[in-house]
This record gives C-alpha cells, structure tokens and sequence, in this order.
C-alpha cells in the first residue's frame, strides 16, 4: 500500500510558478531566525555541520528555475530535509503540504 501512496505522490507535477513564489516568501521568515549566522558558521564543539540556511533557499530556488525537481513532492522534500530540518531546531519549522497534509 505504501508503494501506492508514494507512487500518486511522485505523480503530482511541480506548480514551478507557485513554487518560486513559495521560496521568495519564505526568505522573510528565515531572517527572523535568530541563530543563522552562528549555525553557518557554528563553534567547533557544536553537534552538527555547519549550514547556511540562506544559501540552501538559494540553491532550491536556482534548482526550480533550471527544473531540477521531477515534481512537486522532490521540491517540498527538499525544501524541508535542506532548510528546516538541517537546522535541528524545533522552533523553526515548516511542514509542506505534500509531506503532512496530503490525504
């Protein structure tokens, strides 16, 4: 069953307009985040590896324009494995529709 679901997600095509758009209002938000500098360039003994959460956008947004993402779901992975997830922080989230609130 699982194959099934995954397989009609990996379907549904990439709205690359809507897409871009997503990202180019999400850069806002990223510059409330009050610890990006310090986890672009973190500490020596701090848990994990550097991450530069602007110039991870910045890459998604680079890979919409030269269509990288064969759909939608690539994309909204992506954006939440790279971004939001790297940053190991419960405070700073977003959940694509794709990934929570498909069915």
């Amino acid at each position: 069953m699982t194959e099934i679901v995954h397989a009609c997600l990996e379907s549904v095509p990439l709205g690359k307009a809507a897409a871009i758009e997503l990202v180019e209002a999400i850069e806002p938000y990223l510059e409330w985040q009050s610890d990006a500098a310090y986890k672009a360039s973190p500490s020596p003994d701090y848990f994990f590896p550097p991450y530069d959460m602007f110039a991870v956008l910045g890459q998604i947004k680079n890979d919409l324009k030269a269509d990288n993402y064969a759909g939608e779901l690539q994309f909204q992975e992506d954006l939440y494995l790279k971004v939001f997830s790297a940053g190991h922080d419960g405070h700073f989230a977003f959940f694509p529709d794709a990934l929570t609130r498909v069915f």
